[in-house]
């Protein structure tokens, strides 16, 4: 969810950060506004299966996983981590 205030902020703090690889979730058209802002693979949620999507480009998953959903969204989040990685669950 990378359209919203949280991820618009977290996205430009990801940037801090030397070769950082960013995926963000938006609908297709907010693609081209997250990508401006720093994400580097921008995943329609309503039409993709994001953590496949995740996968195909970062197969030993992720380090960190930004949740504003909870529930469902959690345990798929969870399953993209890699070991020692950090979920944070906010809103």
């Amino acid at each position: 969810m990378t359209a919203g205030g949280v991820g618009i902020a977290a996205t430009q703090l990801c940037q801090t950060v030397p070769d950082v690889t960013i995926f963000g979730t938006a609908s297709a058209s907010k693609h081209e506004t997250i990508a401006q802002g720093g994400v580097t693979h921008p995943v329609d949620y309503r039409t993709r299966d994001y953590v496949e999507e995740i996968r195909k480009i970062s197969p030993n998953g992720v380090d960190i996983v930004l949740d504003p959903l909870g529930g469902l969204d959690t345990q798929k989040g969870f399953s993209l981590l890699k070991p020692l990685g950090t979920l944070i669950i906010f809103g």
